[in-house]
């Protein structure tokens, strides 16, 4: 299942049905820009990495690889394979956009150069360095400013403006991917968005993200929670829940609302917070809900 794309308006989403987790497809864009016009403009708003700048596999399950392809684009030769936790990949500096995605030329571990999806990369930050980058938190004080005030435009400059924003209901439900020019009236829209489904059920979770996501991030702005870096903070619940692991070499934060006492203890919430570095800065690039699953 590939993520859903909201592109300018958010339209009318497609209900998705039962699932587990959406995955990047490999060597693909997650969904196809609205239009031409919609897809040069983003192209035009990236940052294409040069050569210099290490980056890691990203948007891949464990036990699947990246395709290495020449010439790029899905109807190139596969010249490679690289697996989910590769690390120390170098670009060459060349890019070339197809369609709505940008693909980038790397240096295979054989020495030949071939080429990929940019989406599928990340910039490689080490652990203990993002957890001692003083503007983390900085940016997350002012990611959260920007939803406690409303303005989709400090929102938009805390968001990374290669991958926009990351957004799931639930670790296991698909990726909603928010592009920075849809972010400006993101909280002021009420267009229907299908988040994915409830586990069990399969009964479909719809609305804004005013109605369905922004009062829960509220309560997330009210509370006093407990924080972790590159740990994720979670309580009593019959499924384990995880940072997903196509996620695994992009750092993260994490906040938790214990569930209150006196009261039932699976009624907790988390937050997890993925920061992805462009040209060597930080920007918010994942946000995922997490609740007990019972």
């Amino acid at each position: 299942m590939r993520p859903v794309l909201l592109v300018g308006v958010l339209s009318a989403a497609l209900l998705l049905g039962a699932c587990t987790r959406a995955l990047v497809p490999l060597g693909t864009t997650p969904i196809p820009l609205a239009s031409t016009a919609a897809a040069e403009a983003t192209q035009a708003e990236l940052s294409i990495p040069g050569s210099g700048i290490g980056f890691s596999v990203f948007g891949v399950p464990r036990d699947a690889h990246l395709i290495v392809r020449q010439p790029a684009g899905i109807s190139g030769t596969v010249v490679a394979e690289l697996p989910a936790d590769m690390r120390y990949i170098d670009l060459t500096g060349q890019a070339t956009p197809l369609g709505s995605s940008t693909w980038v030329e790397i240096t295979v571990p054989s020495g030949n150069t071939g080429w990929v999806n940019l989406w599928n990369l990340t910039e490689d930050v080490e652990p203990e360095a993002f957890c001692q980058d003083p503007r983390v938190p900085a940016l997350v004080d002012t990611f959260f400013a920007a939803l406690r005030d409303r303005s989709g435009e400090a929102l938009a400059q805390t968001v990374s403006p290669r991958r926009g924003l990351v957004l799931r209901h639930d670790w296991w439900n698909p990726e909603i991917v928010i592009p920075l020019s849809a972010l400006t009236d993101l909280m002021q829209r009420i267009d229907e968005v299908a988040w994915g489904v409830q586990r069990g059920s399969g009964a479909p979770i719809l609305g804004s993200f005013r109605d369905r996501i922004l009062p829960e991030l509220d309560a997330l702005l009210a509370a006093a929670p407990q924080q972790a870096c590159n740990q994720l903070l979670s309580a009593d619940t019959s499924i384990p829940a995880e940072w997903p692991d196509e996620y695994a070499r992009m750092n993260f934060l994490s906040y938790h609302i214990p569930a209150p006492d006196p009261g039932t203890r699976f009624n907790w919430r988390s937050w997890a917070i993925g920061v992805e570095y462009v040209d060597g800065v930080p920007f918010v690039a994942i946000l995922i809900r997490y609740q007990a699953d019972l």
